[in-house]
């Protein structure tokens, strides 16, 4: 299904594409993957699938480890010193690959 807008108070079974905004209301049930820009799910709605985020038009940022930077052996060179700040823990999300 190719959709601009989509609210889901019952049931989708199927592939979500090109959407500008899924939301799936408290009552609603899409079983299936969504490719939208952004998805709204409700406390009780049920969403078994994938989800792939993109920015309409917008190419996914790949992140290639680079050898040749002498920061990239350091695995904790690229966090931030949390000392006193009241942060005991950064946790970051996957990178891309």
């Amino acid at each position: 299904m190719q959709v601009r807008r989509l609210f889901v108070a019952g049931r989708v079974r199927g592939t979500v594409l090109q959407a500008q905004r899924v939301e799936i209301a408290a009552t609603g049930k899409i079983l299936g993957d969504v490719h939208t820009e952004s998805l709204v799910i409700a406390d009780g709605a049920i969403f078994e699938g994938r989800c792939s985020m993109d920015t309409k038009g917008a190419k996914p940022d790949v992140v290639k480890p680079d050898a040749a930077k002498p920061d990239a052996a350091k695995p904790d060179a690229a966090k931030p010193d949390l000392a006193g700040s009241g942060v005991e823990k950064l946790v970051q999300g996957p990178k891309r690959i």
